[in-house]
């Protein structure tokens, strides 16, 4: 079941975002208007190079927006100078880790609560409770240069996790990964977002993954992005793989790749 919008967690409202250079102006997302709820999974597909990624770093607050309004959790966002208050809101994961190969598993988990100024307590408590929900016992005190992709990827998730965010943003986070391991990690996804039970915006270009994984897809034009579909994903959950092999799933797959041929 689709969860309601009465209360969104996420409002785009007339969003545009245009980069002007000396050589001209480029529009990338043009007059965005969506809601996404509170606790649901929400998957983003189009086209590469299409905006899809601008629109997460704009949702972040880490760029300005043309024309129109972010609201998260019922507050404007902009780009302003108390970045780190505003950022606690929001947890992003990018393609690659980014894990700082200095620090192990640990330490890069505990990054951002060392920054927020939290008592080595608290600290400690938080890592302890991700490692055990990413399933990364015994592997505390390894260094990212030990740590395959699939749990690199855990580690850079649940580093995103560490100071509770209302909105977890994902820009293609297994995009590295081989299929077997892909499909293996949006399981494990699936797992943490049903217990810890955020609200998730998550750009894919595998349409399979996207209807797994997902409340509703959102399918972007070419750029400057527009909404051409907005796919609610009536599959029961919990779900496993099998539902991959059910008429409904196949029928949701064909409808989405009719939008983005």
């Amino acid at each position: 079941m689709t969860p309601s919008t009465a209360d969104p967690a996420l409002e785009l409202i007339q969003l545009s975002v245009e980069f002007v250079e000396s050589d001209g102006s480029l529009e990338v997302l043009s007059e965005l208007n969506f809601e996404i709820a509170k606790n649901s999974f929400v998957c983003l597909i189009g086209p590469s190079g299409g905006g899809k990624s601008t629109l997460l770093r704009a949702i972040s607050g880490l760029i300005p927006v043309s024309q129109g309004k972010i609201i998260l959790s019922g507050e404007p966002v902009q780009v302003i100078k108390q970045k780190q208050k505003y950022r606690t809101r929001v947890g992003m994961v990018f393609q690659k880790p980014n894990l700082m190969p200095w620090r192990t598993l640990w330490q890069n988990i505990s990054l951002p609560l060392e920054i927020a100024k939290l008592s080595p307590e608290e600290i400690a408590s938080r890592v302890y409770d991700l490692v055990e929900l990413m399933g990364l016992q015994g592997f505390e005190k390894s260094y990212p240069h030990e740590l395959s992709g699939g749990m690199a990827q855990r580690v850079a998730i649940a580093r995103a996790l560490a100071q509770d965010p209302d909105l977890l943003l994902l820009d293609e986070p297994f995009a590295q990964l081989d299929a077997l391991n892909r499909e293996r990690m949006g399981e494990e996804l699936m797992r943490v977002w049903e217990e810890k039970q955020k609200t998730v915006l998550m750009v894919t270009h595998a349409i399979d993954e996207a209807v797994f994984l997902s409340d509703r897809v959102l399918v972007f034009s070419k750029r400057p992005a527009q909404l051409m579909l907005d796919l609610p994903i009536s599959l029961e959950r919990p779900r496993n793989n099998n539902v991959r092999y059910s008429p409904k799933f196949v029928a949701l797959t064909q409808e989405l790749h009719a939008a983005l041929s």
